[in-house]
């Protein structure tokens, strides 16, 4: 319900708050009253660089501070993103938003201890002008193909948006990064494809479980979920963990008679035994099962 009333209010900020957050900055000028400070004030974040042929805007509401992980502010955010040629507009919910702080724009952002730990508690609302800087191994491999060896790279910053190739036509679709940070479990992702009608999830599962992928430092080899693409045999790879001892790991490959990409092999190993051994169950693409026993 939370989510839900955050994005609907999100929905109406776009329109009311378009004009004011131009100019809101004006309170630079005069010192700051406490009643400006109110929880989940609306900030505005203006990407001043082109980004993927769009000019984009995020709509932000912060909810909380990540003090245990990340020591990152939280909370959902509309990006609207303008195309430079055409001028089209398209809206894209994202509802794990976060971006630095600049310091000049610190004061405007409230954090009090409680019992020792940084709360997040209220904020003014102010425009924010930044350039969008992009990890650097996104960038190195933008245009390039990933071989299995590299398909696991990570970054060590959090980026809330980039643009990537992930279904093998040549085409960049929009990934989001939500910021909720969870024990091992790293950050999810969400996809969206790009077409002139603007952004849309698509339908395959591989794309339904995307997970760290392009990994914060955070999430390792020990995260209970990851997504990665080998972009040279074209399969995309989830790996996924349930508790202690069970793990395992789909994979999707391009299907270059229909296009779009579909399930090859599905393993899963199961390490809940008495003689202290793995049950091994793998499923083809025709959905036969197979199983055997490995020591552990």
């Amino acid at each position: 319900m939370k989510k839900i009333v955050s994005i609907t209010l999100l929905s109406l900020l776009l329109f009311s708050c378009k004009n004011s957050t131009e100019t809101n900055n004006e309170t630079e000028k005069n010192e700051l009253s406490e009643n400006e400070f109110k929880t989940s004030n609306p900030i505005t974040v203006d990407f001043t660089n082109e980004i993927n042929g769009f000019k984009i805007r995020a709509i932000w509401l912060i909810e909380s501070l990540d003090s245990r992980y990340t020591q990152k502010l939280i909370g959902p955010a509309i990006l609207t993103f303008t195309d430079v040629k055409t001028n089209k507009t398209y809206n894209v919910n994202h509802d794990g938003f976060s971006i630095d702080i600049l310091p000049e724009n610190e004061k405007f952002i409230k954090i009090i201890k409680n019992e020792g730990v940084d709360e997040y508690q209220s904020n003014v609302s102010f425009t924010q002008k930044m350039e969008y800087k992009l990890p650097k191994i996104i960038v190195e491999q933008q245009d390039t193909e990933i071989t299995s060896k590299d398909r696991n790279s990570g970054f060590e910053e959090y980026v809330p948006f980039f643009f990537k190739d992930i279904d093998f036509d040549n085409k960049q679709d929009l990934i989001l990064t939500l910021a909720y940070f969870s024990e091992k479990g790293g950050f999810s992702n969400e996809v969206y494809k790009c077409s002139e009608y603007g952004f849309e999830k698509p339908y395959e599962d591989a794309f339904k479980n995307f997970s760290n992928f392009f990994s914060n430092a955070y999430s390792d080899s020990a995260a209970y979920s990851k997504t990665s693409i080998d972009y040279k045999t074209k399969r995309i790879y989830y790996n996924w963990m349930d508790g202690c001892c069970m793990r395992g790991e789909d994979i999707y490959e391009y299907d270059t008679e229909n296009g779009g990409v579909v399930l090859i092999s599905k393993t899963e190993y199961d390490g809940i035994t008495d003689d202290n051994k793995t049950i091994v169950t793998i499923t083809d693409k025709n959905g036969k099962v197979s199983k055997k026993t490995i020591a552990n």
